[in-house]
């Protein structure tokens, strides 16, 4: 699963030149907390290839900073409910979401970021985690945190090699 994450990610960030990570998510609702869990271990790694902004659940609040900014890609990180197994991993553009119900577990409509964001001229990813658990409590469930651990050693992977693409 690791290689198919890092295979897919390369090929959607090729010819990248600089990207935006927009963490979104609940630290209070258990695997809600993925996107920002994600975000927060990705920040402390930033480079000039990279910018992390970690929204909570307010991807709005960092909109027109992304859309102003010298960002080719724009990746969004969230917890998803799509009815799969816990901790699966879906990544997708923002052209294969026109059409489907939101995935996101927010009430801004991750189809409506996504437009915004790309009729500014940015490609948009969305990398989403199955969340099993969105009760009041703290901590990923072991299946969504395994998840969250893979994706973040993919991207930085990735992003830290950016001039290699």
């Amino acid at each position: 699963m690791l290689n198919f994450i890092r295979k897919k990610l390369k090929n959607l960030l090729k010819n990248c030149r600089k990207v935006a990570i927009l963490a979104i998510g609940n630290p209070l609702r258990r695997d809600d907390a993925v996107g920002i869990f994600i975000g927060e271990r990705l920040k402390e790694n930033e480079n000039m290839f990279f910018d992390v902004f970690i929204s909570y659940q307010s991807p709005e609040a960092f909109l027109f900073k992304i859309i102003d900014g010298p960002y080719s890609h724009v990746i969004i990180l969230d917890g998803i409910d799509a009815k799969l197994p816990p901790g699966e991993i879906l990544i997708l553009t923002g052209k294969e979401i026109t059409g489907r119900e939101p995935l996101t577990t927010h009430t801004l409509p991750i189809k409506m970021l996504v437009d915004l964001i790309e009729k500014n001229g940015k490609r948009t990813i969305i990398v989403g985690v199955q969340i099993k658990d969105r009760s009041l409590k703290t901590g990923l469930t072991k299946a969504v945190k395994e998840s969250a651990e893979k994706i973040i050693t993919s991207l930085l992977e990735i992003l830290s090699q950016k001039e290699k693409f």
